[in-house]
């Protein structure tokens, strides 16, 4: 018989022994841990930007917002007008205006912590007239990954009112309002806000001829607020957002309707 050929490459106990590791040289592990941290870099942007994207898809969440009235009612002739599948929350602020009191409540940031403890995972748009302006600005530099688009209308609070001639509105509101809470009139002036740093796009809506917030002011914002647009009512009105509510819900709609 012929005998078996031996194998070219005979396997035997060395040729079974478990291969040697090679150490892998330190440039080329710190190339792969950058390429690492890159992809995870990439694929957090890409989780973010879905996320945003998805989140256009869905109708805005707005927050309505009053001045020192108070009255929850005050921007729902704007609302109504709004897109019926667009879900909003009318807020109003305890103690002022007409509105009973709440003992907890002795502080614009009791009133700005009423908006933060509503505030949930997606973004909100805020919708302020006049103080509720300085409300949202404090919320929005406080959380500005949860807020997605501000309007803001005739708001002076949280900057120096000094050089633009502003009525004094507490003794009308006083007459108006003689039960509003003492601290709304008789506090210190809110302080200034570094309003620079809001970043999310903001609508500004001023009448042409408000003795309490001059057209000036809502210039001088849009100076201020490095994404902000101006557009200006013809009305001698401080409240102009609830007597001119039919001009005024569709600049609101289109502008929380627009796309980043």
């Amino acid at each position: 018989m012929d005998r078996l050929a031996a194998p070219d490459n005979p396997v035997g106990p060395a040729a079974l022994a478990a291969p040697q590791e090679r150490a892998v040289p330190v440039v080329q592990a710190d190339r792969v841990a950058r390429t690492v941290e890159e992809l995870v870099a990439k694929v957090a942007m890409a989780a973010e930007q879905y996320a945003r994207t998805d989140a256009r898809k869905m109708p805005p969440e707005v927050f309505f917002l009053p001045g020192t009235g108070a009255s929850p009612g005050f921007w729902k002739p704007v609302g109504e007008r709004l897109p019926g599948d667009w879900t909003k929350h009318y807020f109003g602020w305890p103690g002022l205006g007409d509105e009973p009191a709440d003992p907890a409540i002795k502080s614009y940031d009791d009133l700005i912590a009423l908006v933060e403890t509503r505030l949930g995972e997606e973004p909100v748009d805020l919708v302020a007239q006049s103080m509720g302006g300085f409300i949202a600005a404090r919320v929005a530099l406080a959380h500005p990954k949860k807020i997605r688009r501000l309007v803001l209308t005739a708001t002076s609070g949280g900057i120096d009112l000094a050089p633009f001639g502003v009525s004094d509105w507490r003794p009308d509101y006083r007459k108006a309002y003689p039960d509003a809470q003492p601290w709304i009139t008789e506090g210190r002036a809110v302080p200034n806000l570094p309003v620079e740093k809001i970043a999310c796009p903001t609508l500004l809506l001023w009448a042409d001829a408000d003795p309490i917030s001059p057209l000036a002011i809502g210039r001088h914002l849009e100076t201020r607020l490095p994404n902000a647009r101006l557009h200006v009512i013809s009305s001698t009105e401080h409240r102009f957002a609830a007597t001119h509510a039919a001009e005024v819900a569709p600049l609101i709609a289109a502008h929380l309707s627009a796309q980043p």
